[in-house]
């Protein structure tokens, strides 16, 4: 009963003075259930250009950064000033945007930034930022940071710290590696330290019977508006270790084990608070092949097991995905679990949920996509027995513009040109 339509436009052009790229990303969402609603979501619409005689670069609309204290989608501008090779410095600012059907400014947020970035040495590039949200009059947040990247042929870093000096907390730490010994294996790892959610004064509303915190602001001050911010927030606290190793130029294995704990909340303001996770492991082991039998075929097997605060997960992942021709390829998939009470819960479930995938190029523009499975599940919670199996089915259809450098010309009349990347 819905039909959910997306649209993905990206154009670049270049002059003496100028070099420019366009870009707009959009779904349309229509219900045919009789509610005649139309939902419009727009995760980019920005025009991002370079001016070669000034150093400048600039970004302005909808846009999604994830550096200098900018936590992700908003609306507004980012300027960026080349003074030389060595050094940058940059200025941010405007609306953070939580989903993509939200207006601009919803609920009168608005953030202002600016940041300085340095390239020391070749590969190692280094930004220090300050930035500043607001609620009308009201410190939503307000931080202080550095991201570090350092990137190399065999090895590469990245850390970021943001800390906020209003609220006196470290919002974020988190480091993030990984090396690429001589026979190709590759260690990595990240520690990842953050507030679950991002600690700001909206966090305030949690549990509250306000819509916004201009209406909490009638029943509380300032000061317990912050203070309920920072006990409604939790510390996320991970760890995680792997590595992978190819056996061959067919056969390539991975391992991966995590760990993560989240922290208890506090009661206040009539809110309880939340429990804590405890600590909780992951563990995965992975087998890749391809090409094992005909080019371009692949398969993957991978064993999983959670051991968390009160259920233990076991899994079994296995897909193959085989081109039967040049235009059909095909993906059998077979996913089994076992869900255990680790003590605190009496239940036990179990779950098989095949799947298959097939993807058809009936032009070299037009490709076709169906999937078909079923998931069955036997749940035992106490003494009660539950059994439910569900079908899905999806399908749907891919056009190529060829919108890249290695565009055919589909309209010759229009002069097209193949270029060379």
């Amino acid at each position: 009963n819905t039909l959910l339509s997306g649209l993905d436009v990206s154009a670049a052009w270049s002059s003496s003075m100028a070099r420019n790229k366009f870009r707009f990303s959009g779904t349309e969402e229509h219900d045919f259930s009789g509610e005649d609603r139309e939902i419009v979501g727009i995760a980019a619409l920005y025009l991002d250009s370079t001016f070669y005689d000034y150093n400048v670069d600039l970004r302005i609309g909808r846009q999604t950064q994830s550096a200098n204290g900018v936590l992700g989608r908003f609306d507004g501008a980012e300027i960026v000033w080349r003074a030389s090779d060595l050094v940058r410095f940059g200025l941010v600012g405007g609306s953070p945007v939580w989903s993509r059907r939200d207006e601009p400014l919803k609920d009168d947020k608005y953030f202002y930034g600016a940041n300085v970035g340095f390239t020391p040495i070749r590969g190692l590039d280094i930004s220090l930022y300050g930035i500043e949200q607001r609620i009308d009059e009201l410190i939503d947040r307000r931080a202080i940071g550095t991201d570090v990247r350092y990137l190399s042929p065999s090895f590469s870093v990245f850390a970021t710290l943001d800390y906020d000096i209003h609220f006196d907390e470290v919002n974020l730490a988190l480091l993030n590696a990984s090396w690429t010994l001589p026979d190709k294996t590759v260690v990595y790892g990240a520690v990842d330290h953050r507030k679950s959610p991002f600690l700001s004064s909206w966090a305030a509303l949690q549990g509250q019977p306000f819509l916004t915190l201009f209406d909490m602001l009638k029943q509380h001050s300032e000061d317990e508006i912050y203070r309920f911010a920072v006990d409604r927030t939790a510390d996320y606290n991970s760890a995680s270790a792997g590595v992978s190793h190819p056996f061959s130029n067919h056969w390539q294995a991975t391992l991966d084990v995590s760990w993560t704990n989240v922290s208890a909340t506090r009661s206040t303001g009539g809110v309880a608070g939340q429990q804590g996770t405890g600590d909780e492991f992951y563990y995965s082991a992975q087998l890749i092949g391809t090409n094992l039998t005909t080019e371009g075929d692949m398969l993957i097997a991978a064993l999983r097991f959670a051991d968390r605060q009160l259920t233990d997960l076991y899994v079994f992942d296995a897909q193959i995905r085989y081109p039967i021709t040049d235009q059909l390829r095909v993906s059998p998939r077979l996913r089994l679990g076992y869900l255990t009470g680790n003590g605190v819960l009496d239940l036990t479930e179990y779950t098989l949920q095949p799947s298959i995938l097939i993807d058809y190029a009936l032009t070299r523009d037009w490709h076709f996509e169906t999937e078909i499975g079923t998931n069955w599940t036997h749940r035992l919670s106490g003494s009660s027995t539950e059994d439910n199996t569900e079908l899905f089915f999806t399908m749907g259809y891919r056009y190529d513009f060829y919108a890249d450098p290695q565009s055919n010309c589909v309209l010759p009349i229009l002069g097209c040109q193949k270029r060379t990347p």
